[in-house]
């Protein structure tokens, strides 16, 4: 009976250490499968949806916000073609990772990620704001500010609004 308690014990922890093992080079991994653009800015605008007037005053607007509260707000819009429905959530909070959105100590960053392609779009929060920036405020504010202007394709007043309303919630 104790060989066999034994036997299960080696087995359990050799099962756990491959788990662990496996989790790690997962994360790793998420940092190398995609190809991340270059960050260029609080505005990010590859998919090319935001005129230059839109994009500057965008990037104003967080420029001020970061500077007051020391919080970073970045926007990405792209159309990837390695992005798709299924990783997409993956993707955004991989780049926000990759990108280092925030100051590491107050891991206080917040990344809004949108590909118009495939109509998608997520907010992506550091651990340091997620009791302020909850999953439900985030999902509320993309249901009843942010969506409603992309359906129309005016996505620069849907990321105007939604960062508007972010940073009311955050300051």
């Amino acid at each position: 009976m104790r060989k066999i308690f034994l036997l299960f014990l080696i087995v359990l922890v050799s099962h756990s250490c491959l788990t662990q093992t496996k989790e790690e080079s997962q994360t790793s991994l998420n940092h190398t499968t995609y190809n991340f653009p270059e960050l260029i800015g609080y505005v990010n605008d590859y998919a090319l949806i935001l005129d230059s007037l839109e994009t500057e005053k965008l990037e104003r607007k967080l420029i001020d916000f970061n500077e007051l509260t020391t919080n970073q707000m970045v926007i990405l819009t792209i159309i990837d073609d390695e992005v798709t429905e299924e990783n997409f959530e993956d993707y955004a909070l991989s780049l926000s990772n990759y990108w280092g959105v925030g100051s590491k100590e107050k891991n206080n960053g917040l990344t809004i990620v949108l590909n118009p392609k495939l109509r998608l779009i997520r907010i992506s929060t550091g651990l340091g704001i997620q009791e302020i920036l909850t999953d439900e405020i985030c999902e509320r504010i993309l249901q009843n500010i942010i969506l409603p202007e992309f359906e129309n394709e005016d996505y620069y007043t849907g990321l105007d609004k939604g960062t508007d309303e972010l940073i009311k919630f955050w300051k």
